[in-house]
């Protein structure tokens, strides 16, 4: 047979095929890769996939090779998934905690296998009392066998394990002298060395290493001693400290200040008997209102933390107890006149029992009296008397115009 008889005889093959190709795909017209797939199944091309016949009709199908489950042959790893998120890694030196950001769990699973590597870590001198766990190895790489342990050709993975917060030794001695000064009665030595530790906690610079045990041993304080007036006041004026030092950003640890300063506002028993605990409440708000008067440089830190003060604040201030509702006008007082008309102003009516009668002779009916009459003068002196009518209205309607006609004389009313 000739050659172009061959090559004509193969050509209209090679279409036949390539048309059934088409058809099965319900497909008009044939492509070239109908016919590029059909040239490899004559093996003409290398390197392409072959077509395989199924027993049943004319489909065709892509030949796969099929790998039984007992062959023992490695599988690719399931890939993660793919997707982008962002974090904050670091904010003004100081890492937030997230679950992004969290720790990795220490791992003590040392390999004796390994030439050179012992069971047993050194030892270590322990660190002053009040700083345990500051010091510590600087997070050395562990070798570790992997989990599979298949013997000879396992896969060592090297940990790091995190590293311990280190601190000099000039600033272990600076904290242990703070800490002994505020923890002894009234501050040691009739109060000077307190006095000194607080002048020093707001001047000092290089004192934001210290900041993660200073807070939270300060707000530690404050829970544990809540029944001394004396060494509240000490706590308050130490943390007062640090918020007026320029060298510091408590912005991260601003959660373990508030629950301190509402404790000292809203407690009910501060002190003894005796304790002048009105004065540790005046203190504490004084507390509060460098953190609002810090929170307009860093709305964004603050916004959710003193919006969540202001509702405790104000579900507080009808208490049963006089010294809570002091605790709570004198803590509002610290956020500004805005917050004073929108939660105290209307509410004045509820506060009239303090002006008739015999109710208000005691100390405590006393102290919430002057309060109030503290909020009214600021609400109708605020931006040159303009909401002086607000504030009018709400005391005629409490029937307190004469009781409060000493702070400024009522407006005059035009018919």
């Amino acid at each position: 047979m000739r050659a172009d008889t061959l090559a004509q005889q193969a050509t209209a093959q090679t279409v036949d095929r390539a048309a059934k190709l088409a058809f099965h795909a319900k497909r008009l017209s044939i492509s070239t890769l109908d016919v590029r797939t059909v040239l490899g199944e004559r093996g003409c091309l290398s390197g392409d996939a072959q077509l395989s016949k199924v027993v049943a009709g004319d489909l065709l199908c892509w030949f796969e090779m099929e790998i039984g489950v007992g062959q023992g042959r490695a599988l690719h790893p399931t890939p993660l998934e793919v997707g982008i998120s962002q974090h904050w890694l670091a904010v003004a030196g100081c890492q937030p905690t997230s679950l992004e950001n969290a720790q990795p769990k220490r791992t003590s699973a040392i390999s004796n296998d390994l030439p050179g590597v012992s069971r047993q870590a050194p030892r270590r001198a322990s660190p002053p009392a009040g700083l345990q766990g500051i010091t510590g190895n600087s997070g050395a790489r562990q070798p570790t066998h992997d989990a599979a342990g298949t013997g000879d050709g396992a896969v060592h993975i090297y940990a790091s394990l995190p590293l311990k917060h280190s601190l000099p030794g000039e600033l272990h001695l600076y904290f242990n002298m703070v800490r002994r000064a505020l923890q002894q009665p009234y501050g040691g030595a009739d109060g000077l060395q307190a006095q000194a530790v607080c002048a020093t906690l707001a001047t000092d610079p290089g004192l934001q290493p210290l900041l993660p045990y200073l807070v939270p041993m300060l707000a530690d304080e404050v829970g544990r001693r809540l029944v001394h007036a004396g060494h509240l006041q000490l706590m308050l004026s130490a943390t007062h400290a640090l918020l007026r030092n320029p060298h510091l950003r408590l912005v991260p640890y601003i959660h373990h200040v508030l629950p301190a300063v509402l404790s000292c506002l809203l407690a009910r028993n501060i002190g003894g008997v005796a304790a002048d605990h009105w004065v540790v409440r005046d203190q504490a708000a004084e507390v509060l209102r460098q953190i609002a008067r810090q929170s307009q440089q860093h709305s964004d830190e603050f916004s959710m933390a003193l919006a969540r003060v202001q509702s405790t604040l104000m579900g507080s201030l009808f208490e049963k107890a006089p010294e809570t509702q002091y605790g709570s006008l004198v803590g509002l007082m610290a956020f500004g006149v805005p917050v004073l008309l929108h939660a105290v102003v209307p509410s004045v009516k509820r506060y009239s029992h303090l002006f008739h009668g015999t109710n208000g002779c005691s100390r405590a009916n006393l102290e919430l009296r002057a309060a109030l009459m503290t909020v009214l003068g600021r609400c109708m002196a605020w931006q040159h008397g303009a909401y002086a009518d607000v504030v009018w209205r709400a005391v005629s309607d409490a029937g307190l115009v004469q009781a409060v006609g000493a702070i400024a004389p009522a407006p005059e009313v035009h018919l």
